[in-house]
């Protein structure tokens, strides 16, 4: 540990890399093979498996492939380009997904040394998707012997204003759920049931307590059925996103009702098939997706067969080791990213602060009151949602404007610009920062949260001890927010975040630290899922399983803003502030109900949420942005935007004049042959030298005005991760931890 630094780094990291080893892809890429030789790749009974489970529809399009019962020379050409894009994404990127890449958990020691054993040996963990689930108990909330042996709670985001019971329903519209501010009379019988229902009760009890000479058995059942239907009552089916895994909860409710019920021993069957499968080898049991899915038709729930199994893959090493010298250079590169990244607020909050106080002064006001549109003031683009009437979450995402019309840099932007200007007029394709460039700039660890991590490229260099580490960004409200929903599938993962949020808790030991408990979307489960994380939860339109005094109902927490300087959420039980996280990597500013996206706000509280390389205004301009390295911290990777207008005289080009052409065009531009293509989250590794590649690139960036493309740099010289088939490429998630004093 750098006893100087004001952070420590876990001695534990995660590593993440391809199924496949970049050699892989290269050897196919680096021959310009016939797109009807490349179902020869499909043979392989792994790779079979990852491409069933990324998308089944193609699947089954490639085994007509394989069987010979595809003839057609377009088709097939088709067919061969798709599948070289899953290849490519399966021996290149990093990035979970399914089984085309994973994870696993390493130690610093003297010296690095990363050995995979055969893919085959990986672990993988499968669960039903929970779209799917989600919809399995709306069915089985339905039929008669369940729903009448299960107990029912208010909706968590129930209160009560104007006389009225307030609260979100959420419809399915085209497949996407959304959200509605209801309001009902809130007569004494509401009343009653609601006040009756807190700890969980069942539909006969409830109906007890409405009969009277007025009311019939009848009219009670119809009445609670009624408050079930439109959502002021859920089940206690109703998904929950932390403590176990959504099966073994709906399994263990089946269970304590009728055992022998022909749903649980249809969806227990599903449960022990799904643990079969993991015990297997990847690549072996493919029967088993079939008896899985055949199982789950007989449950009568709608489901889609290309998203039905959430699957993660765990890897398994030799050896998974760093050389403990290398975190000098993260120390290193976390003080470069402090030192160029200022301070930006979050206009939502601003404004809501602003907007607080000057309704409410420093009164303490209900959090459900202060964010109502209608009574309180409303969140972000919510604010002036009509209730009843509008969705409060709309499949428009509409940006965040900003006022001002000129453009604002930072003095490293200032800084970066002329070196910029220097580069391209010296034809440079690397700017190099020195200590020279930084000494005017200041360091501020005290607006970084308590714990957070970073994800690293780690080179070697060529024939040395030393290494180039590609650092571009740290941050996050926690360290734990990336690793979160890997901890079902890995018990030492799930150790290493609980104990990242136990530092956490004792760190704020004056304050609580509860775990934002939500699901937007169905499918969002799937990211969400995790175990119990923290000693306290706040629970909003999905169910907690812990004990009740452990819950932070919306209704108990309360906002201030004390001398105007920051927002204060206190819960009015436990007279504590509560500090509020999100330990997922859910992008939780895309369509989020109020509530949610003002919890997930709060976390970033007078905090930098992120600590990074940015070229600012430069980023939009067309042509090359050069490598920036500081010493041997490459701190943003060399890539060039590219004008599509360009590529168009290339597309009509026949085949045999393609590769040249493009060839030409590329070394103009000083573009190497391997290069990844960006879109958004997604990158795609080619080889520009590989007319197949070519055709890919054309097809992917039709809708687009520019393009970017980056330059790849692990090769079999730099890599440090080494398996039995060849090199890997790789990330670390390393973890930051603030000292103690």
């Amino acid at each position: 540990m750098n006893k100087m630094h004001p952070y420590h780094i876990s001695d534990s990291y995660i590593l993440r890399t391809p199924l496949l080893p970049i050699n892989f892809i290269k050897g196919i890429l680096g021959n310009n093979i016939s797109e009807a030789n490349l179902i020869e790749y499909f043979k392989n009974p792994i790779i079979k498996e990852a491409i069933f489970l990324a998308s089944p529809s193609f699947y089954q399009r490639l085994v007509l492939w394989e069987n010979k019962k595809i003839k057609d020379i377009k088709e097939i050409e088709t067919l061969g380009i798709s599948l070289v894009k899953y290849l490519s994404r399966m021996s290149s990127r990093c990035t979970p997904f399914g089984l085309f890449a994973g994870c696993s958990v390493g130690t610093f020691n003297n010296e690095t040394k990363i050995n995979l054993i055969k893919p085959e040996k990986f672990k993988r963990h499968t669960r039903l998707d929970m779209n799917y689930l989600c919809s399995l108990s709306l069915t089985l909330e339905k039929i008669p012997e369940i729903r009448e042996n299960i107990l029912f709670y208010p909706n968590s985001s129930i209160y009560v204003s104007n006389n009225q019971i307030r609260y979100i329903e959420y419809k399915y519209i085209n497949g996407n759920r959304n959200y509605f501010t209801i309001g009902v009379d809130n007569s004494p019988y509401l009343q009653k049931i609601l006040k009756n229902s807190e700890n969980g009760e069942y539909i006969n009890n409830l109906v007890e307590i409405l009969i009277d000479e007025k009311i019939s058995t009848d009219e009670a059942k119809g009445f609670i059925n009624e408050l079930i239907d439109s959502q002021i009552l859920l089940s206690q089916l109703n998904p929950s996103i932390s403590g176990k895994e959504f099966t073994e909860q709906l399994l263990d409710v089946l269970k304590k009702i009728i055992p022998k019920i022909e749903s649980y021993q249809s969806f227990k069957s599903i449960e022990n098939l799904l643990r079969v499968l993991d015990d297997g080898e990847l690549g072996s049991n493919m029967y088993i997706y079939e008896e899985i899915e055949d199982a789950v038709r007989k449950l009568n729930a709608k489901f889609d067969e290309n998203f039905l199994f959430q699957t993660d893959l765990f890897l398994e090493t030799e050896t998974n080791f760093l050389d403990k010298n290398i975190k000098d250079g993260l120390y290193k590169g976390i003080e470069i990213l402090n030192k160029i990244t200022e301070k930006k607020s979050n206009s939502y909050l601003e404004e809501f602060k602003n907007n607080f106080y000057r309704k409410y002064e420093e009164e303490e006001i209900p959090l459900y009151e202060a964010l109502d549109p209608e009574i309180g003031i409303g969140y972000g683009n919510k604010t002036n949602l009509n209730s009843d009437i509008n969705p409060l979450i709309e499949d428009l995402s509409i940006p965040e404007q900003n006022s001002k019309s000129f453009i604002s840099t930072t003095a490293f932007q200032d800084l970066l610009f002329n070196k910029y200007v220097e580069a391209i007029a010296s034809k440079e394709t690397e700017i190099k920062i020195t200590d020279e460039d930084l000494k005017e700039l200041k360091t501020n660890w005290n607006d970084l949260p308590v714990t957070f991590s970073s994800m690293v490229e780690i080179y070697k260099k060529d024939k040395t001890n030393d290494f180039y580490i590609k650092m571009d960004r740290a941050g996050d409200s926690s360290a734990a927010n990336i690793i979160g929903r890997f901890c079902h599938g890995d018990q030492v993962i799930s150790s290493i975040t609980k104990e990242i949020t136990e530092f956490e808790r004792i760190f704020y030991k004056e304050e609580i630290v509860a775990e934002i408990v939500h699901l937007p979307e169905s499918r969002t489960g799937n990211i969400l899922l995790r175990p119990i994380l923290r000693e306290y939860e706040i629970p909003y339109l999905t169910k907690s399983t812990l004990n009740k005094d452990f819950q932070l109902d919306i209704k108990d927490l309360h906002i201030s803003i004390p001398n105007g300087r920051y927002i204060q959420l206190r819960s009015k039980k436990l007279n504590k502030v509560i500090i509020p996280r999100l330990t997922t990597a859910h992008n939780f500013r895309f369509n989020s109900l109020p509530i949610y996206e003002f919890l997930c706000d709060l976390q970033f509280q007078n905090l930098r949420s992120v600590i990074h390389f940015d070229w600012g205004f430069l980023d939009s301009n067309v042509g090359l942005f050069p490598r920036v390295t500081y010493r041997n911290i490459i701190l943003s990777l060399a890539y060039w935007n590219i004008d599509k207008d360009e590529m168009k005289k290339y597309v009509t080009l026949k085949d045999d004049e393609l590769i040249k052409v493009i060839t030409d065009w590329r070394k103009q531009k000083g573009i190497p042959s391997y290069v990844k293509l960006i879109q958004g989250d997604n990158e795609l590794l080619l080889n520009l030298n590989n007319l197949i590649c070519i055709k890919i690139l054309f097809s992917l960036i039709k809708k687009q005005k520019i393009f970017r493309l980056e330059e790849f740099l692990f090769s079999s010289e730099n890599s440090i991760i080494n398996g039995p088939n060849g090199y890997h490429s790789n990330q670390f998630i390393f973890h930051f931890f603030k000292s103690m004093h």
